[in-house]
């Protein structure tokens, strides 16, 4: 009955209430949870990681990045002076060839066997290697090919003619008879004893050049051959660039050029999967940035794919305008992933933080110790196998509701004693797995405590050995340091198991024995598996003696042995113990590392302490910190409102810069023109009478003179502007004032300029008053008017111009006035700027450079006054200048803007080359367009797709294909309907003679671009010209009188040039007739059907770039090949020519040769 009661009580025990508020064990252990563990973990990772603030300790990461930052210096130190020694080198192998007295004394003989060879362009040439040559010949040429041979490193090395690029010699096996370099040979600077330097893309090769070019210097001064050694960049930087590196995996070095074109290949990809191609791919990276304008240094940036780097940037000064930089960087990712050291520390804090919890529950179990020993006395009895015990606890908490809870589980603990025995069976196999892996991190764990609680070095050794000996069991031991004062030496500095003097060496050489190897491989050095048998005798820490197994450890810290771990034991040593081992050497090494800073750490652990002490009471210090940091938050936000405000300050600085650079681009494309003109008619009448001699024909000559005269005095005006304009920008203009009369000074301005007027037909008038004597410089204020007044003259077409002079109070003013045309509301805040005028374009209607108003401002600003203007478009304009009396300080503003170039969509297009490399090039010019490609590899394919598929709206056609070549492919498109109009670009390597040109003009063929020119703005501006022509039938051009040659056009608005152009036209045997502008031009080329164009490009009312489109757009007159005659000598000129349909050009001053060579080449032949 007592069991079965007892039963029946236990099957229904009274449910006992929840335990709620700080009663609940569970909320006090929470509550201490926090207030001391979490805040001891995350103050100690912040510390350890990322440092303590306003302090000299910057953390682990910290220290790695500027260790990172130093080794990138070094080495990009290196490189650069490795790269400058070797540039240097390669100049001195090009002046030693220049200066090799073979080949100057067999110069000339090289020369006139040139000239004989080019003396019957029409005869069959015999193939190089066949032709007979002359001993010199042969001799110069063996001489280059040994140097050649020497160095190794040139890809060819060539003898040029400095006059038009011509290759007297060279050591390519290609044949030379008709061979002209590139374009660049052609205006390589002459300058005595220097090397030029110059880099080009070799299409054909698909990689790029760099060329080293010496003037060969004759005795006279002049150049007169080029001595050109042409190599690989990649080939030649590439070994320079990567040799060596110890950047890791993803670090890499490269070289860029001064517009950031890369010079040797990367060693990534780009973000899209593709390869960067040398001279093509442009860094964007802030390094290059600043590696080419100047700087050097290091920096935390991003590299060309987007990833985080550390980067060290360098300048190379090198010749001419070539400014190279180039780059050496390391993957942040990779370099801040050897920072197990820091992840250590914070293991062994979060651990020492751990004991610290332990000790604040075991206190605060003890209040609660009573109960769960009670509970425990009943869980013993019913482990006894007391069934039917129990607790009967009635406390208000967690152990009250244990022991409801105990209670109710014994009424079923009998139901489950066979799941627990199956349980306990597979929990004692996996306790039997862990138990070989929790030894191995007891003994680390247990190692790591003997370690960070060594207070000295000599703890650390005795307390670290005596550790790992009982750990591995193992019966001798000992520990060598490296030896300050000789590294190469090693010092006994602890040992444990055997007498020192007896057994073990005091001092080992970092080459002997054991030791020597663990030191050399840097790696553990393990002897074992010794046969007891064995007469074999190691020279070890044991003396003389045949241990088991010995194992030497190196002790290495940031890539430094410090010392060397030797461990000796008569047992093999087991797996486990290896593995302990592996561990406990970088331990020991941190540990050793870290012996010399261990009072500071001592320090630093007193204060953590003292801080977690106060941390308990200190709720009303962290509400005021939360106070201050709301403060912070707010001061934050305002420092970046001011960011942003500085950003637009920077981005309207920005524009202001780029808005000067096109200026300046616009004043010296003008100022180019201005130079040239009147220099094109001093050179060619100058050699004009040069070549006919002196008294034939005096008249003349006497007008040549004059033109000459002439044109050389504008020369000179146009030189002193600059000056002027100069001295004042540098601030190198003087003042020499005096008192001068106002009113003599205007008079005689006026008296100086009314030649002017009157040759123009204008009325000049003075107005002026009685005023007082003027104390300033008489020179700069007649200087003013006379710009003034110049102007006005210039810029009035009929009318009258007044000149004015009157006195306000206290200052003199001076006054223009004209009735020209006035100047547009829009015009009126720029013309005074420099760089600038109001019409800049091409097709201008007056001459000069705009500098006169530049001028005229800032030399009143010198002299104390100020200019101002007023103007109504079509009632003239009114310059005022005012001076005060007394002198007073000027003041310049200067104003700047930004130009925005529009964009233009792109059509289908459908190219046609069997060269897959040129196929390759177009489709990337064209693509990163937003074009859509279409390839073929020939002609038949191309017609099989366009019968099949969709027409294009245009096609690029290669003309030499094998099967059916270009110009059949152009007969089938216009035989059929479909076709007839298609927009055809003739791209091809082959020179067309007069019959291929007169078949695709017929054709409607409009454009065409030698492959050897081809760049990507000359291409899409040829595209965009065939989409934009109307498609209309096309007749075909006019055939050419046999008896007589149509006279040649010259188009000329410069009455100089013209008269120059025209005596040469004399002289030469050729009819012309004459045209002033561009819209003469179109309309006599209509009538009178020239056989040639001679157009100059800077044209009133309608430019050349415009004249020779509607030429070339015009069907009846589109075969007539226009020459371009211009003074324009800026970046991008001849490809702005050339795209306008151009079929050649000539720069002014003109030569005389060259201007008969080329009518020679684009004259059709009486025959024809």
């Amino acid at each position: 009955m007592s069991t079965s009661g007892h039963r029946k009580e236990s099957a229904e025990p009274h449910p006992l209430p929840h335990p709620r508020g700080f009663h609940s064990i569970r909320s006090q252990m929470i509550l201490g949870f926090v207030i001391l563990f979490i805040p001891i973990v995350l103050l100690l990772e912040f510390v350890s990681i990322s440092g303590i603030p306003m302090t000299e300790w910057h953390g682990f990461q910290g220290i790695e990045i500027e260790q990172g930052f130093r080794y990138l210096d070094l080495i990009a130190d290196t490189k650069k002076e490795r790269l400058l020694r070797w540039l240097e080198e390669r100049k001195g192998d090009a002046r030693i060839i220049a200066h090799t007295p073979l080949l100057i004394h067999n110069l000339p003989q090289l020369r006139a066997e040139h000239a004989r060879e080019h003396s019957f362009p029409d005869s069959d040439p015999v193939p190089g290697p066949a032709r007979d040559r002359s001993a010199p010949f042969r001799e110069v040429l063996e001489m280059l090919r040994l140097v050649q041979r020497t160095y190794a490193i040139y890809q060819e090395i060539k003898i040029a003619d400095p006059r038009d690029g011509t290759l007297l010699i060279t050591t390519s096996d290609q044949d030379i008879q008709d061979r002209t370099d590139h374009e660049w040979l052609k205006t390589t600077p002459r300058l005595k004893e220097a090397v030029s330097v110059y880099l080009t893309w070799d299409a054909s090769h698909a990689n790029a050049l760099l060329h080293f070019v010496h003037p060969i210097i004759s005795e006279e001064g002049q150049a007169v051959a080029l001595v050109v050694l042409t190599a690989n960049p990649e080939s030649l930087f590439g070994p320079l660039m990567h040799t060596g590196d110890g950047l890791g995996e993803q670090g890499e070095a490269f070289l860029f050029d001064k517009n950031l074109a890369i010079l040797t290949r990367l060693k990534h990809p780009l973000p899209d999967g593709s390869t960067a191609r040398p001279l093509h791919y442009r860094l964007q990276t802030a390094p290059a940035l600043l590696a080419v304008s100047g700087k050097e240094g290091t920096m935390d940036s991003l590299d060309y794919r987007g990833r985080p780097v550390l980067a060290a940037y360098r300048h190379l000064p090198f010749v001419q305008d070539q400014e190279w930089g180039f780059v050496v960087q390391m993957d942040r990712e990779e370099m801040l992933g050897f920072l197990n050291y820091e992840i250590r520390i914070v293991l062994i804090i979060s651990t020492i933080a751990l004991l610290l919890l332990f000790t604040l529950s075991w206190w605060m179990s003890a209040r609660l110790s009573r109960p769960i020993i009670r509970l425990s006395q009943v869980a013993e009895r019913f482990s006894q196998g007391d069934m039917e015990v129990r607790s009967r606890l009635h406390e208000r908490n967690e152990i009250g509701l244990l022991s409801h809870t105990f209670d109710r589980m014994a009424d079923t603990v009998q139901r489950t004693m066979g799941h627990l025995a199956e349980q306990t069976q597979q929990l004692n196999s996996a306790l039997a797995q862990q138990a070989q892996h929790q030894e191995i991190q007891e003994k680390i764990l247990g190692l790591s405590r003997v370690l960070v609680s060594a207070r000295s070095l000599k703890d650390l050794l005795t307390l670290g050995l005596d550790t790992l000996l009982t750990d591995t069991r193992s019966q001798v031991g000992a520990i060598y340091i490296r030896d300050e004062e000789n590294e190469s030496q090693f010092s006994l500095a602890h040992a444990v198991g055997m007498a020192r003097r007896d057994l073990l060496q005091e001092y080992i050489r970092d080459q002997e024995g054991g030791v020597g190897r663990a030191i050399q491989r840097k790696s553990p050095y393990i002897l074992e598996h010794i046969p007891p048998d064995t007469p074999f005798i190691h020279p070890t820490i044991a003396g003389d003696g045949i241990p088991r197994t010995i194992m030497h450890l190196p002790l290495i810290f940031q890539e430094r042995i410090l010392g060397v771990l030797v461990l000796a034991s008569f047992e093999a040593m087991s797996h486990e113990v290896t593995e302990f081992l592996k561990v406990g050497q970088s331990l020991f090494s941190m540990a050793l590392a870290d012996a010399l800073s261990h009072a500071r750490t001592e320090r630093m652990a007193e204060n953590l302490r003292q801080s977690n002490q106060e941390l308990e009471a200190s709720n009303q210090e962290l509400q005021a910190q939360s106070r201050q940091l709301r403060q912070q938050t707010t001061e934050l936000h305002h420092q970046t409102e001011e960011l942003r405000q500085q950003a637009r300050e920077l981005e309207l600085k920005q524009g202001q810069v780029e808005k000067a650079d096109r200026l300046k681009s616009e004043f010296l494309s003008n100022m180019s023109h201005e130079l040239r003109t009147p220099l094109n008619s001093v050179l060619t009448l100058s050699q004009l009478m040069i070549s006919r001699g002196v008294g034939k024909n005096p008249a003349k000559e006497r007008e040549y003179l004059e033109v000459i005269e002439r044109n050389g005095r504008q020369l000179l005006n146009l030189i002193n502007d600059i000056l002027d304009l100069s001295k004042i920008e540098s601030g190198q203009m003087e003042l020499t004032p005096i008192d001068m009369d106002p009113a003599v000074t205007v008079s005689r301005v006026v008296e100086t300029v009314r030649p002017l007027a009157e040759a123009k037909g204008l009325t000049l008038n003075l107005h002026s008053q009685p005023v007082p004597t003027l104390h300033c410089d008489e020179d700069k204020v007649r200087q003013i008017l006379l710009n003034l007044l110049s102007n006005a003259i210039k810029f009035t077409p009929k009318g009258i111009v007044e000149l004015g002079l009157s006195q306000d109070g206290g200052q003199l003013i001076f006054w223009v006035h004209d009735s020209g045309p006035g100047i547009a509301p829009q015009h009126l805040g720029s013309i005074f700027d420099a760089f600038t005028q109001v019409d800049g374009s091409a097709s201008r209607h007056h001459e000069g450079t705009g500098l006169g108003l530049t001028i005229s401002r800032k030399l009143a600003d010198m002299i104390g006054g100020q200019i101002q203007v007023q103007s109504t478009p079509g009632h003239g304009s009114t310059f005022t200048l005012i001076l005060p009396i007394r002198h007073q300080d000027a003041i310049v503003v200067v104003k700047d803007h930004r130009a925005v170039a529009p964009v233009c969509p792109a059509p289908r297009i459908l190219v046609v080359d069997d060269n897959e490399v040129a196929r390759l090039q177009i489709r990337s010019v064209l693509e990163d367009t937003g074009h859509e490609v279409i390839e073929t590899s020939g002609g038949m394919e191309a017609l099989a797709a366009l019968d099949q598929g969709e027409i294009p709206d245009l096609v690029i056609l290669d003309l030499m294909m094998p099967g059916m070549d270009g110009f059949q492919v152009v007969h089938h498109l216009r035989a059929q309907s479909r076709t007839a109009d298609l927009p055809i670009l003739v791209l091809t390597a082959k020179e067309l003679n007069t019959e291929e040109r007169g078949m695709l003009l017929r054709n409607r063929v409009l454009e065409l671009i030698q492959k050897g020119r081809l760049n990507r703005d000359q291409l899409l501006t040829c595209i965009r010209n065939l989409l934009a022509a109307p498609k209309t039938a096309v007749a075909p051009p006019p055939t050419v009188p046999h008896l007589a040659r149509p006279p040649v056009l010259i188009v000329e608005d410069k009455p100089d040039n013209l008269l120059a152009l025209t005596a040469i036209l004399d002289d030469l045997g050729h009819r012309y007739i004459t045209a002033g502008d561009g819209r003469e031009a179109i309309d006599k080329t209509r009538s009178c059907k020239p056989s040639l164009v001679l157009m100059d490009m800077q044209l009133p009312i309608m430019n050349g770039f415009d004249a020779t489109r509607s030429i070339k757009t015009d069907p009846t007159i589109m075969g007539i090949p226009v020459i371009a005659v211009t003074a324009s000598a800026m970046k991008g000129d001849q490809e702005r020519m050339l795209a306008a349909g151009c079929d050649d050009y000539i720069s002014k001053p003109i030569d005389l040769i060259r201007l008969s060579t080329l009518m020679n080449k684009w004259l059709p032949s009486q025959h024809d």
